[in-house]
């Protein structure tokens, strides 16, 4: 049934960075990537950024020193194999395969701590989260699902020596947490469960613990060195924060965000639901939500060591929500974490499994039946429902920038003489792939791509000199997570200040209250040169776009509306 579940995103296609990444293999991305380096989109030196730039592989607006970086050496090599060897929907059956051997990996892991069948009803559940979706539907994030194969089994040969039922030593240990690493830094997230096993349940002494943990901390402290000697991580993002260079930051976004994603991971409510809730009623319903639950399992389960399995399963959720609180919140970030409280859900239902059997009739009996109903009906039938309609919604969204994108009235013979500017994109989509999309279907690529604009609000554009053109954002600039996810708030774009590089400078000539509204674009030839092609999104898909004479003002649409009409969206 699982399998039957997840089947519709071998159809998804590719995802955003996965079109980035197969450029990377095909030596067209502007800045070159080896086989193991495809999650590096940006190193964050000036030079590279500029030429980024001008490619249109990052927006005008991103900081000179935009470093996006992760050191995932395990699942950029098989995203490589993906590219050079399969076509998008084999690549997704290949992801179908490794997340059915994470499964079987927890599985294995949990029997000896849980017993046969809480551990496959742990699982069970697991299987149907709805985290899932979007790891499978995007390829790139594969790595998450690399790192659960090889956590798991981390975890079941540390569970198996700790209880002297193996043969395998520490040799093995060690190797499968430098493939957990190597997949990426989701691995910190997996072997959050092993460090919590060692201090809640494993009976032994603190010093043979300490030296039986030893292989799994040693391969995470030589990852942790590589990223940071190598220049992996983010900067001057205003979404990834890098813990290691702002830890302030990091521990605000933290407390920001982990009691979200833990009541995320334990209702199944949405994130975009929390949105509007103060910080102080998310903390108190994550606390009230994982109390309440672990004094249910208290009570439904007298016996000490099911409530010392269920103290380690959420220590484990708890600890693995840590690392991935430095990207921004989705529920993907969860599809490791949230294995603990899908333990506590599976020992709740199965003390109303037991309670039935036994045909008690007592209160803890109606209980049980009641908030197991209750979590079968969120875990299993919404989660199936979510799972359904993301995969469904990245898909129609992977299909309407592809049509966009070859719809686009450019011509071939013209195209690599030609600087194509979109005035206006809604979509990251339509922000840097339309290049690398229509090289994918055989057209060839412009000599440089341009996006001015993805402000939300209304847009305004005049026409103020022969070469120029100003847009005024009635909102303001850099107001959107997308627009911040190259610039952070602390860098802001200044009154006067010029981001240019060759062919066209940005300046900003409007500032109200710290926010720049407007932005004046001067290219290097006159508007109406044949080599400048301007686009704007309509609903009707991308149309050349008529420039007015000078002095002349024009309403520019946010192009939002275009993906979202050509993805069938209401």
């Amino acid at each position: 049934m699982l399998v039957l579940l997840r089947l519709p995103t071998v159809d998804t296609g590719l995802h955003m960075d996965d079109i980035a990444q197969r450029a990377m293999v095909d030596g067209v991305y502007p800045a070159a990537r080896s086989p193991w380096d495809l999650y590096t989109f940006s190193t964050g030196d000036p030079q590279e950024v500029a030429t980024l730039k001008q490619a249109g592989a990052l927006p005008w607006w991103s900081d000179d020193e935009l470093r996006l970086s992760a050191l995932r050496p395990l699942a950029s090599v098989l995203v490589w194999v993906d590219a050079t060897a399969l076509n998008s929907r084999a690549a997704h059956v290949h992801s179908l395969i490794w997340w059915l051997a994470m499964l079987a990996a927890l599985g294995w892991a949990l029997t000896p701590i849980l017993g046969g069948r809480w551990a496959w009803l742990a699982v069970a559940l697991y299987g149907l989260d709805d985290a899932h979706a979007l790891p499978l539907a995007w390829l790139a994030n594969r790595a998450a699902i690399l790192s659960g194969v090889f956590g798991w089994v981390a975890l079941g040969l540390y569970v198996r020596a700790s209880r002297g039922t193996t043969r395998l030593g520490s040799w093995w240990l060690a190797c499968t947490t430098t493939a957990c690493m190597a997949a990426g830094e989701y691995g910190l997230s997996a072997l959050a469960y092993v460090g919590a096993y060692a201090l809640v349940l494993d009976r032994r002494a603190f010093a043979v613990r300490l030296r039986a943990v030893a292989p799994v901390l040693l391969p995470i402290a030589a990852y942790l060195v590589l990223h940071r000697m190598g220049g992996f991580g983010a900067a001057y993002s205003g979404v990834y924060i890098d813990p290691a260079s702002e830890p302030l930051a990091f521990a605000g976004a933290l407390f920001e965000r982990a009691p979200r994603l833990l009541i995320d991971m334990a209702t199944g409510t949405p994130l975009l639901l929390l949105e509007g809730w103060t910080l102080a009623a998310v903390w108190g319903t994550a606390l009230a939500v994982l109390g309440g639950g672990l004094a249910l399992v208290r009570w439904l389960h007298p016996q000490p060591e099911r409530r010392r399995i269920v103290v380690w399963a959420l220590a484990g959720a708890a600890a693995a929500v840590v690392p991935v609180c430095a990207s921004f919140l989705s529920e993907r970030l969860t599809v490791l974490a949230s294995v603990g409280v899908h333990i506590l859900s599976a020992a709740v239902l199965l003390a109303a499994l037991e309670r039935i059997s036994e045909r008690r009739r007592d209160a803890s009996t109606l209980v049980a039946v009641a908030v197991g109903a209750v979590l079968l009906f969120g875990h299993g039938w919404v989660a199936s429902h979510s799972s359904a309609a993301k995969v469904e919604t990245v898909q129609r969204f992977n299909e309407a920038g592809l049509a966009l994108a070859e719809g686009m009235p450019v011509e071939d013979g013209r195209a690599p003489n030609e600087r194509w500017v979109l005035l206006a994109a809604g979509d990251p989509m339509m922000l840097v792939y339309p290049p690398h999309l229509r090289a994918m279907a055989g057209h060839p690529r412009p000599r440089a791509w341009t996006v001015l604009c993805i402000a939300s609000g209304p847009l305004s554009m005049k026409r103020v000199s022969p070469v120029a053109v100003e847009i005024t954002a009635a909102s303001g600039w850099m107001q959107t997570p997308l627009e911040r996810f190259f610039r952070r708030r602390d860098r802001p774009l200044l009154a006067e200040q010029t981001e240019g590089f060759d062919g066209m400078r940005a300046e900003v000539t409007q500032i109200e209250d710290g926010v720049p509204k407007t932005i004046r674009f001067t290219f290097e030839r006159p508007l109406h040169d044949p080599s400048l092609r301007f686009m704007s999104v309509g609903m009707r898909g991308v149309f050349r776009y008529p420039l007015a004479g000078i002095g002349a003002t024009m309403p520019l649409a946010p192009g939002a509306d275009a993906i979202a009409a050509a993805a069938g969206v209401p």
